[in-house]
């Protein structure tokens, strides 16, 4: 019995060793396992981190490309906004001045238009002969205080030159109101 006590022993001491050793193994390759989870993990976290990166990247790059896109579609729309906007402008302001123009021509070509032309001209002719006249006439009369003079040359100078100033003074006058008119 003591043979087989000591067998016993021995193969429970081996039990314990080889138990020990299935221990130790498995709490080593337990250890390499959190090991390369851990490692695996950071990696992970890592690639987690640079795909927020390249999408944050891809967003502004998204934005920045539909941005430049509306603007020259925005700028394209106002163009040919502004070209139609021209177009029919110029539809409409060649269309006012055929029927203008159509109008004048039919006007001219009457008897009614050609002698209230010649009577309208005729009567303004006459009021600027008559102001004309006028003023010759209050120029005269004017210088009319250079002949008081006693000395006949100063005289006639002087009666000349009243009636010269009075006459353009006027005239200025009358082409500086119709300059602002």
């Amino acid at each position: 019995m003591l043979k087989q006590n000591e067998r016993l022993e021995r193969e429970k001491q081996e039990a314990i060793q080889r138990a020990d050793t299935v221990v130790q193994n498995c709490k080593a390759e337990y250890e390499q396992k959190v090991r390369e989870l851990d490692r695996q993990k950071n990696r992970a976290e890592r690639m987690e981190q640079d795909a927020k990166v390249a999408m944050a990247r891809q967003q502004a790059l998204i934005r920045a490309n539909a941005e430049a896109m509306s603007k020259a579609e925005r700028s394209r729309l106002e163009s040919q906004y502004k070209a139609k906007t021209a177009g029919y402008e110029g539809v409409m302001l060649g269309s006012l001045l055929y029927g203008t123009l159509c109008t004048l021509f039919a006007a001219a070509r009457s008897e009614t238009f050609i002698s209230d032309f010649k009577a309208f001209f005729g009567v303004i002719w006459s009021f600027i002969r008559l102001c004309a006249d006028k003023v010759f006439q209050v120029a005269k009369w004017a210088a009319q205080v250079g002949d008081m003079i006693p000395q006949p040359t100063v005289s006639a100078i002087v009666h000349w030159l009243i009636q010269i100033i009075l006459v353009v003074g006027v005239a200025v006058g009358v082409g500086f109101l119709l300059f602002i008119g």
